[in-house]
Order: C-alpha cells, then sequence, then structure tokens
C-alpha cells in the first residue's frame, strides 16, 4: 500500500470502483442519446452456430477454449441480453429511434461480435459520411 491507495493486485472497495456506473448507465442516461444513430444487439448466451469446434472465430478446435466460450461467454451474454432489452424498453418509452437485434442464441464472443459489426456498419459509416 502506498498512501493508503491499494495496489494495482488488490481489490478495489466497491464504493470507489463503481462510484461512476450511474454515469456511464445508458438507461439511466437514456435521454442524452436522443438525436444519435442508435444500434444495438445481444444474444441470449444459449449456444448458437459460433459456438462450436469448427467455429472459424478464436476457437481453433481447443475444447477449453469452447467450454470458457459456452460457460462464461454464456453467462456474460445472458446478462448483456438483460441490459440490452432494457435499454430498448426505455428508448421506446422515451420515443427515442434504435435498431436493435435480438439474436436467439449467442455467447460473448468474437464471432458474434463479427457478425453484429457487418450487420450494423451501415449506421455508423452513413453517421461518418462513408
Amino acid at each position: 500500500m502506498k498512501d493508503g491507495q491499494p495496489r494495482p493486485s488488490q481489490p478495489r472497495p466497491i464504493g470507489k470502483s463503481v462510484s461512476s456506473l450511474p454515469a456511464s448507465d445508458s438507461s439511466l442516461n437514456a435521454e442524452k442519446l436522443r438525436g444519435l444513430d442508435i444500434y444495438g444487439g445481444s444474444g441470449t448466451g444459449l449456444p448458437g452456430d459460433g459456438d462450436r469446434l469448427d467455429a472459424p472465430a478464436a476457437i481453433g478446435g481447443d475444447k477449453a477454449t469452447l467450454a470458457n466460450q459456452i460457460i462464461l461467454g454464456g453467462m456474460m451474454e445472458s446478462a448483456t441480453s438483460r441490459c440490452t432489452h432494457a435499454l430498448a424498453r426505455k428508448l421506446k418509452e422515451l420515443e427515442i429511434p434504435a435498431t436493435f437485434d435480438f439474436r436467439p442464441t449467442g455467447t460473448h464472443s468474437w464471432s458474434y461480435w463479427e457478425n453484429d459489426l457487418h450487420k450494423s456498419w451501415p449506421m455508423p459509416a452513413w453517421s461518418m459520411g462513408l
């Protein structure tokens, strides 16, 4: 401990580590999104086409990697999906236009992000004048 501050490897007290979360919560700050081009998407956390040993992105036939992607990536995407649905509801309530793509399957992993990037690209490209 230096100057009473925890070392980077030590967990920070919760009150200090999450103090900025309300400021970065898009549902709490949804009104600030008015006038912006918004695209959101998520899977359910259930395994899908990108969660196979022969999937092209980042698995490389490794069973441990696949297990990690299905278990951890599935839990992460399930939580992300809840947040994304909450944001979609909030924006609809505020009548702020947005595009959302909710997939019936998919974990928090590269193959789904790549697909989402291809689907969403026309919106940021248009916004940037490309």
